[in-house]
């Protein structure tokens, strides 16, 4: 797997949901991931969002995008993340 294309894959991914209220991530914790495809070059990497309580119930929401492009990656996938309060801010990064 490409390590820097991994990278902004995720990074752009996961911004998409920087916007996303405080209460439609909640929504998300007890959701199924969702997940989407990437392809670049000959090289197709799978990703999926998680959200979750970053410490405790009714807290921060931890909001994770993980990415592997299908091999050994997908052990241990790439991950980035991001964490936002309930009043829409985030904890810094």
């Amino acid at each position: 797997m490409n390590r820097e294309e991994a990278v902004q894959i995720a990074e752009e991914w996961l911004a998409k949901f920087r916007n996303e209220p405080y209460a439609v991530l909640v929504a998300r914790i007890d959701a199924a991931p969702l997940t989407d495809e990437v392809t670049l070059g000959n090289k197709r990497y799978q990703l999926e969002l998680v959200c979750a309580w970053d410490s405790q119930a009714e807290g921060d929401v931890r909001v994770m995008a993980n990415i592997d492009d299908g091999g050994f990656r997908a052990f241990f996938p790439l991950c980035r993340d991001f964490i936002k309060r309930s009043d829409e801010s985030f904890v810094d990064e």
